[in-house]
């Protein structure tokens, strides 16, 4: 979420600091393949990962926006992949959006 909010100048540098994207699984992500990713993931205003970091583990992130729309931070619900019932995933969105929103507003 916070990598997804990044101008393209930040983004930049940020992926000439780093080698190599590997997730626990082994797998590799050129960079190419994770600016794709940081697409997605901004036109659909959250995130879902699933053993991505850590094997088991599922999680959920959806921006903050400060006053000028801009992502000052972010929301994260995670636990156990076993325990996340794909049947509710849409309610798991929206429910974190909803929170997420409510957080916006108290900041702003």
């Amino acid at each position: 979420i916070l990598a997804a909010a990044l101008d393209p100048v930040e983004l930049t540098e940020m992926l000439e600091s780093i080698d190599e994207i590997r997730l626990v699984t082994g797998q590799v992500l050129t960079h190419a393949e994770f600016v794709e990713s940081l697409e997605v993931i901004r036109e659909k205003g959250h995130v879902f990962g699933s053993s991505q970091r850590e094997l088991g583990a599922a999680s959920i992130a959806v921006p903050i926006r400060g006053r000028d729309d801009s992502v000052v931070g972010a929301m994260q619900l995670s636990g156990l992949a076993e325990d996340v019932d794909p049947a509710k995933m849409e309610w798991y969105v929206q429910e974190m959006k909803r929170a997420s929103a409510a957080v916006t507003r108290r900041l702003n």
